[in-house]
Parts: C-alpha cells; structure tokens; sequence
C-alpha cells in the first residue's frame, strides 16, 4: 500500500532518505511491493486496446449466435417444406373428395331419369353405381386413403376387379366407376315433365379424370370399361375403353 502512490525513482530515493529505523526487511518488503507495481503497470493495457474489448467480445456473441443461426435456419425451411407439403395434399385431398362428391350428387339426382338414345327409351338405374361410389366419400374424410398414394400403389391395383382389397382401390374403383357411367350418358336426351334437354355431364368427368390423375392413374392411356364381363370367353382387345 505504501508504493501505491509514489514512482520506482521516488520510492528509491525516499529508501536513501530513510533514517536507520528502516530495517532492511522493510526495504525489501518495499522493493517487493515496487516490483510487483510495476508489472502491473506493463500489463495494464492502452485505452485504445480496452476500446476494442467490446468489440471482439461482441464479434464473438455475434459469432456464437451465429452458431445457433444455422441449425434453427434450417429448422425453419424443414419446416416450411412440410408445411407447404401439407398444404398441397390438403389441396389434392379436398379436390379428389369434390369430385366424388359432385359425382354422387349427379348420380343420384339422374337416378331413375327417363332418358331417349337414338330409339330407346328407358330410365337410368344408379344403384350399382351410387353402392360403389358413395363408401369412398367416407374413405377420404376419414383419412384412411392419402392423396395422392404412395409411388406405385396405383399400377398395383386392377381397376377391373370389382371387390377391392385396399381402401386406395376402392377410391380408383370409385372414381372409374362413376367417371364411366357419367361418359356413357353424356349427350343423351332427358325427360321429365314433358321437358327434355340433353345431359351434360363433362364438367364431372373432368373433375373425376383430374382427381384419378392425382391418384396416380396413368390418364393418357385408355381404360378398361368397368363393367361385368358378358361372357368369359370374350377376347379381351373387344372390351370397351374410355
């Protein structure tokens, strides 16, 4: 404490000073306490230098967020990729569901029509129809089919076989079934209460085509009717396609 205030050349001269009370050991004490102040003075930085501590201690936050920056980054474009999945197959899900939807619908209010093609005369029975469309509705909302399928689950499935054996066949099966039979009747004339008009069902089949394309049905080839075959013995090439 004694050196706190004097300089290594004041301190020396004020030892010369010292009356003979000063022992020796009190020299050396002080002689220590010179020493150690001024190394301490060596390593007191400039005031320039203690400016710049802020500085690389900031670089250093800065460099340590950094850090945690680019895992969370990449958290969040995980995450808006999901997010922008999601959205799409809600949008593909819905449309597929609309479409089925619409198709039932048409059926059921053409059911029992009486219709005129060419000579005949007859009304439109949508029963079997109505019976193989309506389930897959329930299909969809419940989630138990996706849409679209997983990669290859659609050539896996054969369209002519009547009793599905997966949920995603029963959907195709569906949307086969009810995009054909709406084809068929497309441009016949209506009658009902002594008015006619011709049926135009072309905006349904669009949906159905669109939404058998999003359910990974190769729409640029033609189709097998889904019909019961006639006879067994029938060559396959006679059959009727969309």
């Amino acid at each position: 404490m004694l050196a706190a205030g004097f300089s290594a050349g004041e301190a020396d001269q004020l030892a010369r000073d010292h009356d003979t009370k000063v022992s020796s050991g009190r020299a050396s004490a002080l002689h220590v306490l010179l020493i150690a102040r001024s190394r301490c003075d060596a390593t007191i930085l400039p005031a320039q230098a203690r400016r710049e501590i802020p500085t690389g201690a900031k670089a250093g936050q800065a460099s340590a967020m950094l850090g945690i920056f680019h895992p969370v980054r990449g958290w969040i474009m995980e995450t808006a990729i999901f997010i922008q999945c999601a959205s799409q197959q809600a949008a593909d899900n819905a449309l597929v569901l609309h479409a089925v939807e619409v198709a039932v619908h048409t059926l059921e209010v053409h059911h029992g029509l009486t219709v005129h093609c060419e000579d005949d005369v007859f009304q439109l029975d949508f029963e079997p129809q109505l019976h193989i469309v309506t389930p897959a509705i329930h299909l969809i909302k419940s989630g138990t089919v996706a849409v679209p399928p997983a990669p290859g689950v659609a050539k896996a499935i054969d369209l002519d076989m009547e009793q599905q054996t997966t949920d995603e066949g029963c959907v195709l099966r569906a949307l086969h079934v009810a995009s054909y039979t709406l084809s068929v009747h497309c441009g016949m004339l209506g009658v009902s209460e002594g008015d006619a008009w011709t049926l135009d069902f072309k905006p349904q089949t669009d949906m159905l085509w669109q939404a058998m394309a999003l359910m990974g049905v190769d729409t640029s080839k033609p189709l097998r009717a889904p019909i019961p075959r006639r006879d067994a013995e029938d060559d396959d090439d006679d059959a009727p396609t969309l």
